[in-house]
């Protein structure tokens, strides 16, 4: 029988570094108080509030990490992969990169959570049928469902970057395209 990561159990995230762990019950005062997150560069509203690490190094691999926390809860983990090749400038960026980004994104959650990501189905509008589109592309989003929430991988053309997100708690209706 195959073990699968202690990630995929509960959607938690080891810190390299300091062994810290970072998932669902995670509050935004149990993460100020992590080492790990000494530096978090915090913007607080009135009910969400963003903690963005710009170098963590978290199963192997290093993102820049945005926590985001709803009512002091953690309600997801916004990554982006750093790669050797990134840039300094928009100059710099392209979008042959990003789509390597994203196939990193892909296999990194593979082998994070165990479970390979799938075409994440649209919803047209609201009565219809969620519809995978045909042909698939690289910037069509891949996810998986887990009990304790969802991990999301896309391309944000409008953004012009890949990011890979873990979102704790019931998986949200579809998304509207």
């Amino acid at each position: 029988m195959t073990m699968r990561p202690p990630s995929a159990h509960d959607g938690g995230l080891t810190f390299d570094a300091t062994g810290e762990r970072l998932g669902p019950a995670t509050t935004a005062e149990a993460f100020a108080a992590l080492r790990a997150a000494h530096g978090a560069r915090l913007t607080a509203g009135h009910v969400r509030t963003r903690a963005e690490l710009p170098r963590a190094m978290l199963e192997g691999a290093e993102f820049h990490l945005t926590a985001v926390f709803e009512d002091s809860a953690l309600a997801r983990i916004e990554l982006v992969m750093a790669r050797a090749a990134d840039g300094s400038s928009w100059a710099d960026w392209s979008r042959d990169a990003e789509m390597t980004r994203k196939r990193e994104h892909d296999a990194w959650a593979l082998r994070t959570f165990g479970t390979p990501l799938a075409p994440k189905p649209l919803a047209l509008d609201r009565r219809g049928e969620p519809i995978v589109p045909e042909p698939l592309t690289w910037e069509h989003p891949g996810h998986a469902v887990f009990p304790w929430g969802e991990v999301i991988s896309s391309y944000d053309s409008r953004a012009g970057s890949a990011v890979l997100i873990v979102r704790y708690g019931p998986t949200p209706p579809l998304q509207q395209a």
